[in-house]
């Protein structure tokens, strides 16, 4: 029975859940915005080229959860990828059925782990589960698919049910990494003698000084909107990742290098992404 929404209910809360693998913090959910022309081909280049462009149409479809043009992008660069890693130039993709499929394994994930994060891994091997349920469906014009040989199709089955176990392996593998991460973020926490420190410096005493001055000058309204200023230069000149500056302590901070090209102060936190090594701006 269909029952009709009461007035001013939320429609939004009617629709179906997105798709975890849908990340657009994939870590190279950039680079996969480029390729669109090369999924959209007319004239593949090969075996392999064909299978991806016909899973980037695939994607648009109702049995795939007709996917946005951007999370098709990313669907279809992941397999690109892993097929590219395994075998670069190769013609087809039976590659991925070697050792009974466990070469996406030990030839990929493995190597991967070492250089992304468990999550990111996990967006892959979820589109990889796409994609081979994709091959291995029953085609009825079977001329209009490259030919995969029925040992290779037989394996892919075979793969489907194992990749949530292998991804439930990534997860595992991803929480040490954050409960490491997290045990060594303690030693940059701040503490009650930090703080001591930071109050009794010269900078913050200079300043205390200048704002008892200001406040025989000027109104609290006045004071607000020189605050917010502040605020709002400081905030300009903080990189992309301001939470990368939680764990700064003052002395880094006095540390900091000027940039030859903008003069400004910077530094690099240890909070920051091991891959992100550019130098953050804090203050001009």
């Amino acid at each position: 029975m269909n029952v009709e929404p009461e007035e001013g209910q939320d429609l939004q809360s009617s629709q179906p859940p997105s798709d975890p693998e849908d990340n657009d913090d994939d870590e190279d959910y950039e680079e996969f915005q480029l390729q669109e022309e090369y999924f959209t081909s007319a004239t593949p280049k090969n075996a392999c080229h064909k299978w991806l462009i016909l899973f980037y149409k695939w994607l648009n479809t109702a049995d795939a959860g007709r996917k946005k043009s951007r999370n098709r992008l990313q669907h279809a660069s992941h397999i690109r990828i892993m097929l590219e890693d395994l075998q670069l130039g190769g013609d087809g993709i039976e590659i991925l059925s070697q050792d009974e499929g466990q070469i996406v394994w030990t030839d990929w994930v493995d190597v991967k782990l070492l250089e992304r994060k468990s999550c990111t891994i996990n967006g892959y091997l979820g589109t990889y589960g796409k994609f081979l349920q994709f091959v291995v469906e029953e085609q009825v014009r079977v001329t209009d698919f490259p030919h995969v040989e029925d040992d290779a199709k037989r394996i892919f089955r075979n793969m489907v049910s194992k990749l949530t176990g292998w991804r439930k392996t990534v997860d595992l593998k991803g929480k040490v990494e954050t409960n490491q991460r997290h045990m060594d973020e303690c030693t940059y926490r701040l503490t009650t003698k930090d703080v001591k420190v930071f109050l009794s410096c010269p900078t913050v005493l200079s300043a205390k000084k200048i704002f008892d001055k200001a406040k025989s000058i000027l109104t609290i309204h006045k004071m607000c909107e020189a605050r917010d200023s502040l605020i709002m230069l400081v905030s300009l000149k903080t990189g992309t990742r301001p939470g990368a500056f939680e764990n700064l302590k003052l002395q880094e901070y006095l540390n900091a290098n000027t940039d030859p090209t903008t003069n400004h102060s910077a530094t690099g936190s240890a909070a920051q992404e091991t891959k992100r090594r550019a130098s953050t701006i804090i203050f001009g």
